[in-house]
């Protein structure tokens, strides 16, 4: 089963990604932009993530691989999780 797919360049991951639950549902896609500090590409720019069943789970904004902004987080009715949904800033869900 394939977990990742994506644009490979000089060996590190750019472009745009799609990764995948063992059991063959989509997980996550987004996009991955290398960064030279850390020589690694962590996920940039808008991702949507997925609940095994191939629901939403989340979508927002990384950078730098960190939650920025507003994210809809939900539950697996599809109905908004208010514990989750709101303003982040460095992976941290503000108060």
């Amino acid at each position: 089963v394939r977990r990742e797919e994506g644009r490979l360049e000089g060996g590190t991951k750019v472009g745009h990604w799609r990764e995948w639950h063992s059991s063959g549902r989509p997980r996550a896609e987004g996009l991955r932009q290398y960064d030279p500090r850390t020589q690694s590409s962590p996920r940039e720019g808008q991702w949507v993530l997925y609940f095994e069943d191939g629901s939403f789970e989340a979508r927002g904004v990384y950078r730098a691989g960190k939650r920025e902004g507003h994210w809809d987080y939900y539950r697996h009715d599809g109905s908004l999780d208010p514990d989750l949904t709101g303003e982040y800033h460095n992976d941290q869900r503000l108060e």
